[in-house]
């Protein structure tokens, strides 16, 4: 008996003899305009970058519908923050030009991306609406928390507020 001794005596034991008769996923679909915005940006020669705390294969699927990641494009990267904060400075300046999609990463990896961006020349607008962006948006040339949705100190550290 697999649950033998794993409950008090005189206790109901947990219930026993269940079956799964379903799992529900919960989707939040990317809004119809957001991959036109995004071609808009491309045509203007902006590019789009999407860091976010999902994990890289919700991330990867996510910007492929944005129009950001493309899987079949060797010249850009998916990234996780953990594999981007293992690696030499050097290192990361390589691939950080190519980065399209960067998933869980710390606020540290945030503001390592922006800085390392401007270094090289590229001027940066952050968009967010958590509460570990504030250093990568006031870093940023221009920084933009999502309305109401934006925390506190998000706002605080921001040019405009969306």
């Amino acid at each position: 008996a697999p649950l033998a001794g794993k409950f008090v005596a005189g206790e109901e034991p947990p219930e026993q003899n269940l079956v799964c008769v379903g799992i529900v996923g919960i989707k939040d679909p990317v809004r119809d305009e957001v991959p036109a915005a995004v071609e808009q940006c491309h045509k203007a020669g902006i590019t789009v970058r999407m860091v976010t705390g999902d994990n890289i294969l919700t991330a990867k699927k996510i910007a492929e519908e944005c129009g950001i990641w493309r899987p079949n494009d060797n010249s850009i990267i998916a990234i996780e923050g953990p594999e981007f904060r293992a690696m030499s400075p050097e290192e990361r300046d390589k691939i950080i030009p190519k980065i399209r999609v960067m998933a869980r990463p710390s606020p540290t990896d945030k503001y390592t991306l922006v800085t390392r961006l401007q270094g090289i020349g590229w001027l940066v607008a952050v968009t967010c609406h958590g509460p570990n962006h504030p250093p990568a948006l006031q870093a940023a040339n221009a920084g933009f928390p999502r309305g109401l949705v934006g925390t506190e100190g998000s706002q605080v550290a921001s040019d405009i507020i969306l």
